[in-house]
């Protein structure tokens, strides 16, 4: 194709790609830009005039990318070429140059169309509302239209933040289940119990699979390292208070008097008995730092751990069975190696 050209050669490549990620030339376009020393120019560097559009257009698919972008230049008067290009590939440069000054200004739901996605009951998460309030056309997508991404089985960070949370819960459970006193257990016995949650939580289907990647052994061996450490410093600190796991990964909601029911699960809930009255704390595991905003909250942005503050005291004779429950507060724990 190079030898074809008569007078000018223009070779170009794509900046960016389909996920909007930055791309690098080829080796071969380095190599030819170094021995040439030709001229390089970025896309607003192209030509502008009309005299200098003339010698740069090719065919009419080719060009029509950068006749479109020249659309809205004052100064440039391209109306014939894009006639010309219309005439050969009609529906194609129609669909573009429409395109191209097309403005996607949202709009309300009619009360019918609402009424037939969400129906008379919405039963959410804390989550799911703080999702409406941060971007509600995501909350349609997701929750009115349903549109679900297509499932690929793979240890990225929901995963490995799904692992933690099992791990955890399976932990306190196991200890509830065996009557044990989480303060009175031995490091040794501590580890068994580690030990045991991880043989169980591997046998599930999706977490044996990835199993099979030697890769993926390296990667549980870390998470599991990383929940080690924080168990340990939990056991080793639990006697600095009174309080004790007593529920994990706690699910709440479904009150069929209201009009929009909230559901979620708390991590941990931690109880303290002081004299005849009862200490409440809720705990929320973290991967990464994590501090509350009061105004992303006034926003609808942040609203977890005052909707389990409120979950707690709401259901004092659930926790306190029957006696005085004051709650303590909502901490949360961060998840580090």
């Amino acid at each position: 194709a190079l030898s074809l050209a008569s007078d000018k050669i223009y070779i170009s490549y794509p900046v960016i790609n389909t996920a909007n990620e930055q791309l690098e030339p080829s080796i071969f376009y380095k190599q030819l830009l170094k021995l040439t020393r030709a001229d390089e120019f970025s896309q607003h560097d192209l030509p502008q005039n009309n005299g200098d559009v003339l010698t740069f257009i090719t065919n009419p698919e080719a060009s029509l990318g950068y006749l479109t972008y020249l659309k809205n230049k004052a100064a440039t008067d391209i109306e014939s070429l894009l006639d010309m290009t219309e005439e050969k590939i009609g529906e194609i440069a129609k669909n573009v140059l429409e395109g191209s000054s097309f403005k996607n200004i949202p709009q309300d739901l009619s009360p019918d169309l609402a009424q037939q996605l969400y129906g008379d009951r919405i039963e959410t998460s804390v989550s799911q509302l703080e999702t409406y309030y941060q971007n509600s056309f995501e909350y349609f997508l997701n929750y009115g239209l349903h549109l679900k991404k297509r499932f690929e089985n793979e240890l990225d960070v929901i995963q490995a933040g799904n692992y933690y949370h099992e791990t955890f819960d399976y932990l306190v459970k196991r200890i509830k289940e065996k009557k044990l006193n989480f303060a009175d257990l031995t490091e040794e016995k501590l580890g068994e119990l580690l030990i045991e949650v991880r043989e169980e939580l591997k046998e599930k289907g999706r977490y044996r699979q990835l199993l099979n990647d030697p890769f993926n052994k390296y990667l549980f061996h870390k998470l599991d390292q990383t929940t080690a450490n924080v168990a340990h410093y939990w056991h080793s600190n639990v006697n600095k208070t009174t309080f004790r796991p007593q529920y994990s990964e706690l699910s709440f909601g479904k009150n069929q008097e209201k009009i929009v029911d909230l559901r979620g699960k708390m991590d941990r809930v931690d109880l303290a008995q002081v004299n005849d009255r009862v200490l409440g704390e809720v705990i929320d595991y973290k991967s990464s730092a994590k501090k509350f905003d009061l105004g992303l909250f006034a926003n609808g942005i942040s609203m977890q751990m005052i909707s389990y503050l409120e979950v707690l005291k709401n259901n004092n004779k659930f926790f306190a069975q029957g006696k005085d429950l004051d709650v303590l507060g909502a901490f949360y724990q961060n998840i580090t190696s």
